[in-house]
């Protein structure tokens, strides 16, 4: 009896006690590592609550002009970004818009003031909710959002001049305020939607 509980804390401590080194990236940054049946999450020299996890659902990638990563995560309970120091180490730095953000889809990135603008969908966890575009601070808080009734949307981006471009099966142009300016790019029906754009 004492030999089996023995034998059963040793394979416990053996799945679950051992650190993973996580994986070095092609230009030499490195991300993730685990330990303790992921208990703990650790970038570089970084250790990270689970609840602070650098990854979950990858949705968008931004970079700024200094090289800073900032990486949307979403789902079903929370959204947040994450942001990351530049190559080649791409240390994990912190996250922000975490409370306020659910069901992210895309980000963009003001370069002006370091803001995001962000759009949030309607997922099956979020019923009830409209889809929506949220503008944010450079550390996560609200700075305002308007509701953007559109059909499963799926990527946002800014112009030159701070228009906000918003994609679905149309394109749709808003002004900061959230005020449609027009759609074009009209797609007909069960032709698949559009995601991702850029300028």
């Amino acid at each position: 009896m004492r030999l089996g509980l023995l034998l059963v804390l040793g394979l416990a401590l053996a799945g679950c006690g051992l650190r993973t080194g996580g994986r070095r990236l092609p230009d030499g940054g490195f991300i993730g590592t685990a330990e303790g049946c992921n208990r703990l999450h650790g970038d570089g020299n970084l250790v990270l609550d689970p609840a602070e996890a650098p990854f979950v659902n990858v949705n968008a990638l931004v970079f700024d002009s200094d090289g800073f990563l900032y990486v949307a995560n979403r789902s079903a309970s929370a959204s947040y970004i994450s942001v990351f120091g530049p190559s080649p180490n791409n240390d994990f730095q912190k996250v922000i818009g975490r409370g306020a953000l659910r069901d992210l889809l895309d980000i963009v990135r003001v370069p002006e003031d370091g803001s995001f603008w962000a759009l949030q969908g309607n997922g099956a966890a979020m019923s009830g909710h409209e889809p929506e575009v949220m503008h944010l601070g450079s550390d996560g808080a609200v700075l305002s959002r308007f509701p953007v009734s559109v059909d499963e949307p799926g990527g946002i981006t800014r112009g030159p001049d701070g228009t906000l471009y918003v994609s679905f099966s149309r394109i749709g142009r808003f002004d900061e305020a959230g005020t449609l300016m027009g759609t074009f790019g009209a797609k007909p029906p069960y032709v698949p939607y559009y995601q991702g754009m850029a300028f």
